[in-house]
C-alpha cells in the first residue's frame, strides 16, 4: 500500500511512479495488488497548486508545451 503524496516529493516523482506501475504489474501476477491512497498533494498539484513542486517538473511541463497537471495524464 502506498499512502499517497508522492506527486510533490522531491526530484525522483517519475521515477518513483514508474516504480509503482512495475510493482502494481508484479502484484497483479503473483495474486495480490497495489493499492494507492490519493493524499492531499495529488488533487493539489491536479488542480494546478504547485507549491510543492519541484522546478524540475515546472520545466519539463514547459519544455513541452503542457501544464504541469498534464504530466500526470492517463496518456502520459
Amino acid at each position: 500500500m502506498v499512502i499517497g503524496d508522492v506527486f510533490d516529493r522531491g526530484e525522483d516523482v517519475t521515477q518513483i511512479l514508474w516504480l509503482l506501475y512495475k510493482l502494481e504489474s508484479e502484484a497483479e501476477k503473483a495474486g495480490g495488488r497495489l493499492s494507492f491512497l490519493i493524499g492531499n498533494h495529488e488533487p493539489m498539484v491536479l488542480a494546478g497548486d504547485l507549491t510543492y513542486t519541484e522546478e524540475k517538473y515546472m520545466t519539463i511541463a514547459g519544455i513541452l508545451g503542457v501544464t504541469v497537471p498534464l504530466l500526470y495524464g492517463s496518456d502520459t
